[in-house]
């Protein structure tokens, strides 16, 4: 098998590709194209790369096919995102995308959301100048034309309510498809819009698949699944054997006849042949695709992994003077998006990034969370005392090698992509700490990005109910019985990311959106990064 690991450059990756193996007399070679995360990046560049790609990948080739392992809209830049993620859901139909899993982030509007971009119809809820619909060249949007699996997402009566597998067939044989998303969804997206809904064990709906399909004579399976692990960048055997994290984990324990796992979520490379079975992901945002030349017995129907080939290949820049199908719908988009992503809301004095500082919070956490505290901190708007952000929330730096540096309104949905409304709400101090008590997971610190003003020890090796103490308010220590106005994004405060004691908050007030926080902030000040942690930790603590 070729299995010489890829490093890090665009040459060295370029010297791993293989050749396509010969078909045979008893063997039928099936490319699969994978890529994963892509979350929206049709532009300046993303889907015109990403079409060329495929169009030399599969040029020769009689038998492939294209697969997403999840997350291909949401957290997405404003070409994409103002229009409701249509223009890369149209981008795709146009790239040839075969198959598709849902990930979490294609729940991020909700169910009844997903369900409309998948079956077509313009949106007719929230339509305004920050979220437009049916704004393509057709002057309609018709949806997808590529299969969206989702085997382990059922209604509340334990039927699937998106199709579980898609089986296709080369030159008779059967190869089947079966898609599988995160378990955690419910606690990565705003609750509401997955109300109803199951995310059951992965593993189980997958095994429960390859039982009902090989019933039916299909012997070859390959799992497109939205959930990941991690490799060390120095691993270089072909085993993997620093592999860690649920996707290696349920691999494990799949049916033996799944012989190709393609991951995502994690947004990591890496290309692993074990235990018989081959697991790959090509990274995210359309810098890889993954290329895997199956080998089908044709006697057998089965997947031949000895005599299969599989690399990560680096995406080339396109060429610009190609005006293909893709690069003119992106164009299109871009063009409306123009007027107001080039928009400039303000200026910052220096960059922000999200580096967290001395395993506390970071410069763009700790602004945007002063963003929201400023737009609700009014009695009229709220009366927030504190304000927090989730680390998970913010998706691109804000950088400025020399200020003042301007910031367009491109920028800011770049770092804030979820268009999530302020909510405003009344905690208790022992609700405070027992929220702060939730960053301690079982294999991670989720650390919340707290405003100006509030500051607390952790100490995320304590014991539980002891691990946050000394907290402050303006200098002030926290009372446990006295109540504080926190606010936070609808996310969190719906108990997004496992942070359930929002849930608990009390007269609640919605205010204005994420983005438009951070634009009145900027329009009152030219802010500079507080470099100081907000959060005392222990040095010593793991991260």
């Amino acid at each position: 098998m070729n299995f010489a690991f890829l490093r890090g450059t665009a040459a060295a990756l370029l010297l791993s590709l293989s050749v396509l193996p010969a078909a045979a007399a008893d063997r039928l070679v099936l490319r699969v194209l994978a890529f994963n995360d892509f979350h929206g990046y049709v532009a300046p560049h993303g889907a015109a790369a990403l079409e060329q790609q495929l169009l030399r990948l599969r040029s020769g080739v009689p038998h492939h096919v294209t697969v997403s392992a999840g997350d291909m809209i949401g957290a997405s830049p404003l070409e994409s995102s103002l229009f409701r993620d249509e223009p890369t859901i149209e981008a795709m139909n146009l790239l040839g995308l075969d198959i598709a899993v849902v990930g979490n982030h294609e729940f991020d509007r909700g169910f009844a959301e997903l369900q409309r971009l998948l079956r077509g119809g313009c949106a007719t809820d929230g339509v305004g100048e920050r979220s437009q619909t049916c704004r393509g060249p057709a002057g309609r949007f018709d949806g997808a034309r590529f299969a969206t699996l989702g085997a382990n997402v059922t209604g509340a009566d334990g039927r699937p309510v998106l199709p579980p597998v898609e089986v296709r067939r080369y030159e008779g044989i059967p190869v089947a498809f079966i898609g599988v998303v995160t378990r955690s969804t419910p606690s990565l997206v705003p609750p509401a819009g997955v109300q109803g809904l199951r995310f059951t064990d992965e593993v189980a709906a997958v095994n429960r698949a390859v039982r009902e399909l090989r019933h039916d004579g299909v012997r070859a399976f390959v799992v497109v699944m939205h959930e990941g692990g991690f490799v060390d960048r120095d691993d270089a055997e072909p085993s993997c054997p620093s592999a860690r994290g649920r996707a290696f984990e349920m691999a494990e324990r799949f049916d033996p006849d799944v012989k190709l796992v393609l991951t995502g979520h994690t947004h990591q490379a890496y290309r692993c042949l074990r235990n018989g079975r081959l697991i790959l992901q090509a990274g995210s945002y359309a810098r890889l695709l993954s290329r895997i030349d199956l080998a089908l017995d044709r006697a057998s129907g089965r997947i031949d992994l000895e005599r299969s080939t599989a690399d990560n290949l680096p995406l080339p820049a396109p060429d610009r003077t190609a005006v293909t199908p893709a690069a003119a719908l992106v164009a299109h988009y871009s063009e409306l998006a123009r007027p107001l992503a080039d928009k400039v809301v303000g200026r910052i004095a220096a960059g922000f990034d999200r580096r967290p500082l001395a395993g506390a919070n970071s410069t763009l956490g700790a602004l945007v969370a002063d963003t929201q505290l400023a737009a609700t901190r009014a009695a009229a708007d709220g009366g927030a005392q504190i304000a927090f952000m989730n680390a998970g929330g913010l998706r691109t730096d804000l950088p400025c090698k020399a200020g003042p540096c301007e910031l367009r309104f491109r920028d800011l949905v770049s770092a804030q992509p979820f268009s999530n409304a302020l909510v405003t709400m009344t905690l208790t101090g022992a609700q405070l700490q027992a929220l702060l008590e939730q960053q301690v997971r079982a294999d991670r610190v989720a650390l919340l990005q707290p405003s100006a003003g509030f500051r607390y020890r952790l100490d995320p090796r304590a014991a539980a109910g002891r691990r946050v103490t000394g907290m402050t308010l303006d200098g002030e220590p926290v009372h446990a019985q006295r109540t504080y106005r926190v606010t936070a994004n609808a996310f969190l405060a719906g108990g997004g990311d496992g942070f359930t004691v929002f849930g608990q908050g009390r007269e609640r007030r919605t205010g204005v959106l994420d983005v438009d926080a951070m634009v009145q902030y900027l329009q009152r000040q030219v802010p500079a990064p507080d470099r100081l942690p907000r959060v005392e930790r222990d040095a010593d603590a793991p991260s």
